[in-house]
């Protein structure tokens, strides 16, 4: 089954109104629709990185604990149901289709945009299915983001660079008061590992709404004792407790971070939401992130990690350099003009790769002949293709004879989703 018609045609409609930061919109309809989003508690999450990978974990966990929860991230790979998800899938499309269509009037008459749309969307499927708790992830910054209309019971700032700039501010200390904008009075805040200038705004927003300031480093341990490309195996140092050892199918030392953080937020939420040390060792075993060093193929080793910035970008490269330092890469990429391109490209200096480019179906793409000149600039081999049809099958070829060992497809959301859908990869 896909989307009705009628409702992809009314989506495709919202972007005429572009992305427009400001709450008037999002209040005015959620006051016509009933104050949904009170209706359920909420984990408020902002954050340059992994904003979406912890929202998974702790998902996972409440689950295995017992609690309904809904989730709401963004962007999405192939379908916009990704993007709204209750216990533990994405909505179905008959069930987005009726929703959509319920409250669209509402939507029309406020000239809502994309994201005001799939926000408010979200919020009714939460409360319609009577979720415990809803974990929401903000789109972009935080203190003027649609979903900063919620009363949440903890925030999270997971971490904080230079993103998004014509409309977060050029400085770190700007896009830190953007994204603390979700710090809420007397509100747990959990923040992840931000560099001191970033740091001490999140510390002085809280000190100003009297939040309890948690360093998820302070409150909860996790090490990686061993990496394998299947996953991690984790030894968790949970307060008051002995050492937990947990596997998990995550990958990389950021998703070490990322653990911290979730860990550190169930941890201060205890006394609302209870959760077993049992439900925690099984949420990370369950736990999957799609497109996040996703390895898809064993034995013609391939790779899907939607990197899109320069922070994100030297956490694949990392990863890819701990497990297997030796490997010919072929990397296969997309990303958008309005990203750090530069930046981005410069952490493949650490490691064997030859580039695919090409150029992502989007309207802010770079081109993929200028991706190719950026990196022969940096004394990488790259060329550039017309398609991903052409450049896949430019990779398996090579791999086929023996010039490359394994493939990673990265970029940008907009390069890996249409990957996906290509070689029909499910999004779990």
């Amino acid at each position: 089954m896909a989307l009705s018609q009628k409702t992809q045609s009314f989506l495709n409609s919202l972007g005429m109104f572009g992305w427009k930061l400001g709450l008037d919109r999002m209040w005015a309809i959620v006051r016509e629709l009933g104050m949904p989003q009170d209706r359920f508690k909420v984990i408020h999450i902002a954050g340059s990185n992994g904003k979406g990978s912890v929202a998974r974990i702790l998902e996972a966990v409440y689950l295995k604990q017992g609690y309904r929860v809904g989730v709401y991230l963004s962007p999405h790979l192939i379908s916009p149901t990704e993007r709204i998800r209750i216990q533990g899938r994405a909505i179905s499309d008959s069930a987005f289709d009726s929703v959509l269509q319920n409250i669209r009037p509402v939507l029309e008459r406020h000239q809502a945009t994309y994201f005001e749309a799939l926000t408010a969307m979200a919020f009714t499927a939460f409360a319609q299915s009577e979720v415990d708790l809803a974990i929401v992830e903000t789109g972009l910054g935080g203190r003027l983001d649609a979903t900063n209309i919620v009363q949440p019971c903890a925030t999270a700032i997971t971490s904080i660079s230079l993103e998004h700039r014509q409309y977060l501010g050029d400085r770190l200390e700007a896009i830190a008061a953007e994204k603390g904008g979700i710090i809420k009075p007397e509100t747990p805040c959990i923040v992840g590992e931000l560099q001191p200038e970033a740091m001490a705004v999140i510390a002085q927003i809280c000190k100003q709404q009297h939040a309890p300031l948690i360093q998820a480093r302070e409150q909860v341990g996790a090490e990686a004792r061993k990496r394998y490309f299947a996953g991690m195996e984790l030894t968790i140092r949970w307060p008051g407790h002995a050492l937990l050892v947990a596997q998990t199918r995550l990958l990389g030392r950021h998703q070490v971070t990322n653990v911290r953080t979730a860990l550190a937020l169930i941890a201060a939420l205890q006394t609302k939401f209870p959760v077993r040390l049992q439900a925690i060792t099984d949420g990370l075993a369950s736990v999957v992130l799609p497109a996040r060093m996703q390895v898809v193929q064993t034995d013609r080793l391939m790779i899907l990690d939607v990197a899109h910035n320069p922070e994100s970008m030297q956490a694949l490269v990392e990863t890819l350099i701990d497990l297997a330092p030796d490997k010919r890469w072929l990397v296969l990429i997309g990303v958008l003009q309005d990203k750090q391109v530069d930046d981005m490209l410069e952490p493949w200096k650490q490691l064997s790769a030859e580039f695919l480019c090409v150029q992502p179906p989007s309207d802010r793409a770079l081109d993929a002949h200028t991706l190719r000149d950026m990196l022969l600039g940096l004394s990488r081999r790259a060329d550039a293709f017309a398609s991903l049809e052409e450049a896949d099958s430019e990779a398996w070829r090579r791999i086929k004879t023996g010039r490359a060992d394994a493939l990673v497809v990265t970029g940008s959301h907009y390069t890996v989703g249409p990957f996906m859908q290509m070689k029909k990869i499910r999004v779990p």
